[in-house]
């Protein structure tokens, strides 16, 4: 059985939302390496407010709420949280990529587990509210 798509907007909101938190969990991996080890947490907190990475990942959070409160607006949660786990994949293909961080086994079943999930979702409505007149 095939999983029927959501409406646009909400397949969009969802990429969105899966591509930005991709994006700000390599950033906050970049921006960590960066950051005093063995100092004061107020060393290490005075570092991460003068990173210039520390602005963008908060005004990417910005978007990603925004982002986020739209695709509440129009379909259920429980349809659209659980597809959000499609990031785990994605940070773990880009940290193999860019960072060389090993995919494992056990991360090959996590990604098969995820994806058989994010199917069996996808196989309900996106939203379950009585059509509006």
């Amino acid at each position: 059985m095939i999983p029927h798509l959501p409406p646009r907007r909400v397949l969009f909101g969802l990429v969105m939302t899966v591509c930005l938190d991709v994006v700000v969990q390599l950033l906050w991996k970049h921006a960590a390496v960066g950051l005093p080890t063995h100092a004061p947490i107020q060393a290490v907190i005075a570092a991460a407010l003068t990173h210039p990475l520390s602005y963008a990942i908060a005004g990417l959070f910005v978007v990603q709420l925004l982002n986020w409160l739209r695709v509440l607006e129009q379909a259920d949660l429980s349809y659209v949280q659980p597809i959000t786990a499609l990031s785990y994949i994605g940070v773990i293909a880009l940290s193999a990529w860019l960072l060389g961080e090993p995919v494992t086994a056990r991360k090959g079943w996590s990604i098969a587990l995820i994806l058989g999930g994010v199917w069996l979702i996808g196989l309900g409505p996106a939203s379950t509210r009585a059509a509006e007149p």
